[in-house]
């Protein structure tokens, strides 16, 4: 297994990241690190909500099987409370884990991407040519094309 806090970039290929990088890009790791969370979230959007019925179908058959229920009894309230978590968790899936929300974090993630193309830590901001030069290079006259051939 390789360490990638002892190695080098040029001994792990096809990754340069290293501590400073990580910690020159802070904000677009962040950005990264919550655009898959929610990506990842969204995917598991459905088995979440297949495993919220299973759990929520065994806690009643297991009341339905020890019918009537004491609540008094820690065994016999425990299955209550997992109703109340599977309930709770399916509502927060169905209210907060939406297709916008994804695209939020994509729009935010690619901000950060784009802006840090930029950064002066991969070689500073590409120079802009001055007027003259610009307009120079788009004009071709004769005496230049005679030049060049």
């Amino acid at each position: 297994m390789i360490n990638n806090e002892t190695t080098t970039p040029a001994a792990r290929p096809g990754c340069a990241r290293t501590p400073a990088t990580r910690k020159k890009f802070d904000i677009l790791n962040s950005e990264n690190i919550s655009y898959g969370f929610r990506r990842n979230l969204l995917g598991l959007k459905l088995p979440g909500f297949l495993l919220n019925a299973v759990i929520v179908a065994t806690c009643l058959a297991i009341f339905w099987h020890r019918w009537p229920v004491d609540l008094s009894n820690t065994f016999e309230a425990k299955p209550l409370a997992v109703v109340v978590i599977a309930v709770l968790h399916a509502i927060y899936m169905v209210l907060f884990v939406t297709e916008a929300g994804v695209f939020e974090a994509a729009r935010t993630y690619a901000r950060q991407l784009l802006l840090c193309t930029q950064s002066p830590h991969l070689g500073g901001v590409p120079k802009r040519q001055t007027a003259a030069k610009s307009r120079n290079a788009k004009v071709a006259t004769p005496e230049r094309k005679k030049k060049a051939s």
